[in-house]
């Protein structure tokens, strides 16, 4: 029913009065309304309101608008709260169609949460001046079972203390952050601080952000518990899903570790920011790089050899602690944190740096004692072509690296900061037309960084780690078209409503902010030039690492095994069984399955005798390549002395050792194994493995030893290593003391295998 009015009430806001506030005080249920044109308080950014204070909490059920003539209410937003500031309010509803002025429209409204206070904001840039609003619901306690998100992307609300704006990145603002999510069904409401953040990105409009919470959270399904979240804002990205999609490559890929990030829409003190990206802050956090974190003790010995958080960073000046290496590569240390870390721990890292430095520009390759020392190359590489595939113009501007505790390497990971990646930006655009790798060819590079990575591309090692990982992505179908566009279709398609909302509040469609290429025209021809970009990097990507697509014919003997050492990363074809050989311990050889194979790595493959086909990614040969303890030859060659190879000796399958004078011919695309220096003695047999004789069988080929039957003991070699009597006690007493291996033990004609430990 609707009431006439009864009173009036003066509702102070925060920096203000709200000024002809009318109040209807009424049962269940009510209306609120006016029948003059009502003025709110400004808070900001000529952003104006009007509310009502209902005395009471209440259910809202419904909300009706009429717009006065020349003030658009279209985007207008509905709120509740409980405190007379505002300061805990929640979005009750948005209005995303355009309304008649003059004409009264309604929306139901589907909030649980009671309310004691309610108002109506406008959209950004208006006054706010409506002729009638309404408000109807019912007086209640109510429940938190369901919110309201204005599309189908979560919800950020976060209110300032005091209604300010944030405006840099040191005054961390006293906030209460609220996240809606799962369709409505879940609130994450807790009082937090709310910063800038940024570089560049800072100097835009659309402003990111750092928020934390004042106790840690796992926020909208995230792997990482913590207080430190970063709101993207993407302004540079009209398809608003570049860092989400290079995220996902940055998975795929295999990186140790990449942040997390998801699309929201985002309010600031009741201002529609637009859609954003909530993603992790990079931090030494279980969840993140999950590494030894570094406090006031960690001063000397181990403790104090990690961990690190570094960037090379082209902001490097602007932040408290940085340093320039020996050849003036800026870098900035992340963690410890500028206001923790210790002299003694900045020197230490510094120092560590420089001396991987020292190494690689000396042009020290050598794998064991080099510049690999102190440099991870497996996740170089995996950076490298990460970056260079999708096209991120400030690859070598910004590289994170961390350095775990006890361990000497720098790890360059994370990928970070990729709103400018795939071909969106003109002084690279269009990146799959050039010939060389992006950072050579326009890309932006910071200090020595264009010369660093040139030496380190030099080196052979580095060379051949590049093309057998993108073998390895090509064959295991993590970079692969179809995928990879399906991926960007179901982004666009989540995306979809948002970015209609957002490029109402920034209307940059149409024009070309620096340093983007040529406007497209609309979101779904952004989103297919993105498309475009992948479609041709693929093959631009198979072209510059000299990845073909070819077959392979494996020929598997009657023996049944077989080394493998082929030039083709694919998935291990149906009826084989392939391993790689890591270890050796007590007579045993420990066997790793794989599903696929890397190009240019030796395997141990098991299978029926005859031909299989194995179709992948080809890369160019290279003679020689260890894999575990199996080593690999692209070329017919000798295997050294004192190495295993596989053969079949008076019937007996396994490893056998070369022996000096005994020159053993290995063809090509084979392996030979070479144990560890420290344990020559120990004998193998690979079949053996899994195959161990069990307490009982022991039982019995001591029974049989027993018989009076010839006794005769053979190691894996063929060679007879005990000959006698079984009733002779001396020669029970010489089995039991043979040395660690594998042994054949014939026993009138009888064959088994031994175990001795």
């Amino acid at each position: 029913m609707k009431l006439s009015w009864s009173t009036f009430h003066l509702l102070s806001i925060g920096v203000g009065i709200l000024k002809s506030m009318m109040l209807f005080m009424m049962l269940a249920p009510f209306v609120v309304s006016a029948q003059q044109r009502l003025v709110g308080t400004s808070i900001g950014n000529g952003k104006d309101w009007m509310g009502f204070d209902l005395l009471t909490p209440h259910v809202i059920t419904s909300v009706g608008i009429c717009p006065s003539s020349g003030n658009p209410t279209h985007y207008g937003l509905i709120e509740g709260a409980n405190t007379t500031d505002f300061s805990d309010a929640l979005p009750l509803y948005m209005i995303l169609d355009s309304l008649t002025v003059g004409q009264t429209s309604y929306a139901d409204i589907h909030v649980s949460r009671a309310f004691r206070y309610v108002r109506y904001l406008g959209p950004h840039g208006s006054r706010s001046e409506v002729a009638q609003l309404e408000f109807y619901g019912i007086e209640a306690e109510g429940d938190d079972s369901l919110f309201y998100s204005p599309t189908n992307l979560p919800t950020v609300s976060i209110y300032v203390e005091g209604l300010k704006d944030p405006v840099d990145k040191v005054n961390q603002l006293p906030s209460i952050i609220s996240i809606i999510s799962a369709d409505g069904k879940k609130l994450v409401q807790d009082t937090g601080t709310i910063r800038l953040r940024g570089n560049f990105t800072m100097t835009l409009d659309k402003k990111p952000y750092r928020i934390k919470f004042d106790q840690k959270r796992r926020v909208l399904g995230s792997p990482s518990k913590a207080k430190k979240w970063t709101l993207l804002p993407s302004l540079l990205d009209k398809t608003l899903m570049r860092n989400m999609l290079a995220f996902e490559i940055s998975r795929r890929i295999g990186l140790s570790y990449t942040p997390f990030c998801t699309p929201v829409n985002v309010w600031v003190n009741g201002d529609f920011k637009g859609c954003y990206e909530l993603c992790d802050q990079v931090e030494i956090r279980k969840g993140r790089i999950d590494i030894d974190l570094m406090d006031s003790l960690c001063v000397a010995g181990d403790s104090l050899t990690g961990g690190y958080l570094i960037e090379v960073d082209g902001y490097a000046t602007n932040e408290p602690v940085w340093f320039n290496s020996t050849h003036k590569n800026p870098v900035t240390i992340k963690s410890p944190d500028s206001d923790e870390i210790l002299d003694v721990q900045k020197a230490y890292i510094k120092s560590h740096f420089n001396k991987m430095e020292k190494k690689l520009y000396n042009k020290d390759f050598d794998e064991g004692t080099g510049y690999q020392q102190y440099l991870d190359l497996p996740s170089f590489i995996k950076r490298h072509l990460h970056q260079e595939f999708v096209g991120n113009t400030d690859t070598y501007y910004s590289v994170y690296m961390y350095k775990p505790r006890g361990d000497d390497r720098l790890y360059a990971c994370p990928v970070w900061d990729m709103d400018l990646s795939f071909d969106d930006d003109y002084r690279t655009y269009p990146i799959n037309e050039k010939s060389d790798w992006l950072y050579r060819s326009g890309g932006s590079n910071i200090g020595d960084m264009k010369r660093f990575v040139d030496i380190l591309l030099s080196d052979s090692c580095a060379e051949h780690g590049l093309q057998a990982e993108w073998a390895r992505l090509r064959a295991t179908s993590a970079i692969d078209e179809t995928s990879l566009l399906n991926v960007v279709d179901n982004f666009a398609d989540s995306l979809y409503q948002s970015q209609e909302i957002n490029f109402w509040r920034w209307p940059v469609m149409l024009k070309q902010i620096h340093p983007n290429i040529p406007v497209w025209g609309s979101y779904l021809a952004e989103v297919a030039q993105v498309k475009d970009y992948i479609s041709k990097r693929i093959p631009w990507m198979d072209t510059k690492l000299s990845c073909t697509v070819g077959d392979y014919e494996l020929s598997i003997s009657s023996i049944g095994w077989e080394t493998v050492y082929i030039p083709f990363a694919a998935t291990v074809p149906e009826g084989l069984s392939a391993y790689v050989i890591n270890d050796a311990n007590d007579g045993k050889l420990t066997l790793l399955t794989v599903t696929t194979f890397e190009a240019n790595k030796p395997y141990l493959v098991k299978g029926e005798p005859g031909l299989y086909t194995i179709s992948g990614y080809r890369i160019p040969e290279w003679d020689h390549r260890p894999l575990g303890l199996l080593t690999g030859s692209s070329k017919e060659t000798w295997a050294p002395t004192d190495s295993y190879v596989l053969q079949k000796q008076n019937g007996i399958v396994g490893f056998y050792r070369v022996t000096p004078g005994n020159v053993q011919t290995l063809a090509a695309n084979k392996a030979y194994l070479t144990l560890p220096a420290a344990d020559p003695e120990v004998l193998l047999s690979y079949y053996e493995i899994g195959d161990v004789i069990d307490p009982e069988r022991q039982e019995t080929i001591a029974a049989e030893i027993n018989d009076g039957s010839m006794l005769r003991v053979y190691n894996l070699r063929g060679e007879l290593v005990l000959e006698g009597n079984p009733s002779d006690p001396a020669t029970s007493t010489m089995l039991n003391h043979l040395s660690k291996g594998i042994y054949v033990v014939r026993i009138a004609g009888k064959e088994y295998k031994r175990i001795h430990k």
